[in-house]
């Protein structure tokens, strides 16, 4: 009952202040005391369960599935670290540091082949890296993945009246961590993201499956519907993804600079506008497009709440088909925009994430139409901070 009526409680508050736009790690002002403070689960904040004992509710900012997010007292002693409302923690590291080095560290789920066990080098076989897949050129065409391709593929879904509504993607980045579109993780008709699966390509084939509830949604903090911009965010598993060559973590872009003149977007998405979602996953290679002939393309948007300040190259990039019908679709969303990691041999399977897939226009129906991705580099700081504290 005193559950119940905290919950009746909370509702009233975020309907009478507007409190709920903040998320986790957001800084806030205690209303009662003027004293400032961090949005924390109400499990880290101390004070707000020892006010609870007291018969005092606590100030919240938002909820994470059921938990509440409350805005916890900031110690005068840890005002120094003070946690901004675009990044959760900050550190005195090279941006891109950390997400190179956790990179190389996901190479070992590569899967390994032994050479000939004749050949010893100082008492040790000769191991080799052997791609699971067929490495093929970046040129136009739309065709079905290929098993351990995209290890890193993730799909979100949402409660149903009767089952799980797998409608977006993301990118498995780290063993707890999916990067997605901040739109992603609330959806206007099916609420919020709760559930996340990898390791299938055939949805129908799930034998190396492995499926989590999401415990944490974390939409960038810029990010604000029904803007276009900065439609990126993070979803915060439950438990611990175990590593293997079904699944594995992508690597994160962290230059503004993209070396590839084309790129790899993947997804369950729908194969045409009116279309059904596909049960296999599909990729397609896209050409990139610049940025004033992707503002041509979106000129209607262009000073509407959308999109008012056009296509802005630094937190956006453009990828279609000037020959072909090929795009992402609706079911994508959230889903990566990819190019190969690198030539080495070690590296050759890797995908570095260049995008996370955000809108488009009537997905494949016209040639020369590029859809819209949130260019990952420009946040590969908050990122870190949050996944890698």
């Amino acid at each position: 009952m005193a559950h119940i009526i905290l919950r009746l409680f909370v509702f009233s508050c975020c309907v009478w202040f507007s409190r709920c736009e903040l998320y986790d790690g957001s800084s806030c002002v205690l209303q009662s005391t003027g004293q400032k403070g961090i949005c924390k689960l109400i499990v880290e904040c101390p004070e707000a369960i020892d006010g609870i004992r007291k018969g005092k509710f606590p100030q919240i900012c938002t909820f994470v599935g059921t938990q509440s997010v409350v805005c916890c007292p900031q110690k005068e002693e840890a005002a120094s670290t003070t946690v901004s409302t675009t990044t959760r923690r900050t550190s005195n590291r090279k941006t891109g540091e950390i997400s190179a080095s956790k990179c190389k560290e996901y190479q070992q789920y590569i899967w390994k082949v032994e050479a000939n066990p004749t050949l010893i080098i100082g008492g040790d076989d000769i191991v080799t890296y052997d791609c699971p897949f067929d490495r093929q050129e970046l040129i136009v065409g739309g065709t079905p993945a290929q098993r351990r391709e995209f290890p890193h593929m993730v799909q979100i879904g949402y409660d149903g009246d009767s089952d799980i509504i797998w409608a977006c993607g993301g990118s498995l980045i780290s063993d707890r961590y999916v990067l997605t579109a901040a739109h992603c993780l609330e959806d206007r008709s099916l609420g919020f993201a709760e559930h996340a699966r990898m390791g299938i390509t055939d949805l129908e084939d799930e034998d190396h499956m492995q499926e989590f509830r999401i415990q944490q949604r974390i939409p960038y903090p810029e990010y604000e519907e029904p803007s276009h911009y900065h439609d990126i965010g993070l979803a915060k598993l439950n438990a611990a993804v175990q590593l293997n060559t079904w699944v594995r973590p992508a690597c994160i872009h962290n230059q503004y600079s993209i070396q590839y003149s084309n790129s790899i977007a993947s997804g369950w998405g729908r194969t045409d506008f009116a279309g059904q979602e596909s049960v296999y996953l599909l990729k397609v290679t896209l050409q990139m497009f610049n940025q004033q002939k992707c503002n041509r393309t979106y000129k209607s948007q262009a000073g509407t709440n959308k999109l008012r300040d056009g296509i802005k190259d630094d937190i956006m990039i453009c990828a279609g088909s000037s020959t072909d019908l090929k795009d992402t679709c609706q079911g994508d969303s959230g889903g990566p925009l990819q190019v190969y990691k690198g030539e080495d041999k070690e590296q050759s399977c890797l995908y570095d994430i260049i995008g996370v897939t955000a809108f488009g226009k009537a997905c494949g129906l016209a040639k020369n139409v590029p859809g819209v991705y949130t260019r990952v580099s420009y946040y590969v700081k908050w990122i870190e901070d949050y996944v890698w504290p």
